[in-house]
């Protein structure tokens, strides 16, 4: 019987973040697709236990926050393949659904903010943008230029920083 009382404790913290009140139908869609294609878990909860799934100042365009943890032995490199893919999944599904709903003219588009987890301590990786166009441009955490070294492929930005 504790054993029962624990786990539904345990389980009651590790589910505690919320979806904002009020969100906007591009927000609700967004949200309903993670969950569709299983990737609840890797929505990031943000310090004040709200799912990133929100509009972030003057910028119109809807961020999604993701993380991921590293497993044993894995580049960071196949971290950011991963976050890549999974954004990717989101955004195809949630297109369909903004198609569907003949609200596409509406759309300004999309940043998928990527987080890693390493130990329990989480920084942004980088910032996956993707246009209504389809047009995508990803800026990284300037912290990673060591990771990423001799990349000209790679461009940094200076609003991400730790």
């Amino acid at each position: 019987m504790r054993k029962i009382i624990l786990f539904f404790i345990v389980s009651t913290f590790n589910f505690s973040c919320m979806f904002l009140s009020d969100p906007d139908f591009f927000m609700r869609k967004a949200f309903e697709t993670v969950k569709e294609v299983n990737l609840e878990k890797n929505l990031y909860c943000d310090r004040d236990g709200k799912y990133m799934v929100y509009y972030y100042g003057n910028n119109p365009y809807l961020q999604v926050g993701l993380i991921e943890k590293p497993q044993k032995n894995e580049k960071y490199t196949e971290v950011l393949e991963r976050l890549q893919e999974n954004s990717s999944i989101i955004y195809d599904v949630f297109m369909q659904k903004v198609k569907m709903s003949r609200k596409e003219g509406n759309f300004v588009g999309m940043e998928f903010r990527h987080y890693l987890d390493i130990d329990g301590n989480t920084f942004m990786m980088n910032k996956l943008t993707v246009g209504a166009d389809g047009d995508i441009r990803i800026l990284y955490n300037n912290s990673l230029r060591e990771v990423f070294k001799n990349s000209n492929e790679i461009y940094y930005t200076e609003d991400i920083k730790y």
